[in-house]
């Protein structure tokens, strides 16, 4: 009997403590909508757009900020922010000093959102066609206090989230290669199989960003024989 009671208070603190931490982390809940904006502009012209920036905690109001500043994608695809990169970012095409956002500060109550407001204003004397891009980078001001007589376990947690903006300007120009095809293989722990990682490389030349589809098509030597299995896992990929 003492053991049940003592594995019974063991179980009902397991349960509150396991309970405070997910309310801290569904406090901390807040997501941004949409994310992206593919604007075609014209020089001397303005433009209004806006997102929404959702608390989706049910017991703390937040505070957001809001920072204006250039992004890019390094040699690996990584996303870096000018601001928070401690290298050297370059970008030669910049929307950031058309961009006024209003307002940069701003308090979400739980479960509402908000919308934020962007202009976009075009200078009249924009040297050359293509993609102009900016960023406006969402972040968590502070951690507010819990309500009144509620106790909740808080985990401290940076969270910014970027909304991007393309804005094409005149006459739109495509031209990308491919510059390389890695392939790389390794046995498989299935018997006569092999996992091949297929990587392209491409260099995008255009004076705009571009999305491409790759297929893969796979065809044996001329001296193979496949099995069954084999055709079989060959046509699932070219289907992907």
């Amino acid at each position: 009997k003492v053991y049940m009671k003592k594995f019974n208070y063991r179980f009902i603190l397991l349960l509150i403590f396991s309970f405070l931490i997910t309310s801290s982390l569904n406090s901390y809940a807040w997501t941004v909508s949409p994310v992206k904006f593919e604007l075609k502009g014209e020089k001397g012209k303005e433009y209004t757009l806006s997102f929404s920036v959702l608390n989706e905690s049910q017991t703390a109001q937040k505070r957001f900020k809001l920072v204006v500043d250039d992004w890019g994608l390094d040699k690996r695809a990584n996303f870096i922010i000018k601001g928070y990169s401690s290298g050297t970012l370059e970008v030669k095409e910049s929307a950031v000093p058309w961009l006024k956002v209003t307002p940069t500060q701003f308090v979400v109550p739980p479960g509402r959102s908000r919308r934020v407001r962007f202009t976009v204003s075009v200078p009249p004397d924009v040297q050359g066609d293509g993609d102009y891009t900016a960023g406006i980078f969402v972040s968590e001001e502070n951690i507010e206090k819990p309500p009144k007589g509620k106790r909740i376990v808080f985990i401290k947690q940076n969270t910014l989230i970027g909304v991007v903006l393309y804005t094409q300007i005149g006459q739109e120009k495509q031209n990308i290669s491919l510059t390389n095809l890695l392939v790389e293989s390794a046995p498989s722990e299935e018997k006569g199989f092999y996992n091949v990682a297929v990587i392209p490389v491409f260099e995008n030349m255009s004076n705009v960003h571009l999305r491409g589809n790759i297929k893969v098509l796979l065809t044996p030597s001329p001296d193979q024989t496949l099995t069954k299995e084999q055709k079989t896992s060959i046509d699932a990929v070219e289907k992907e």
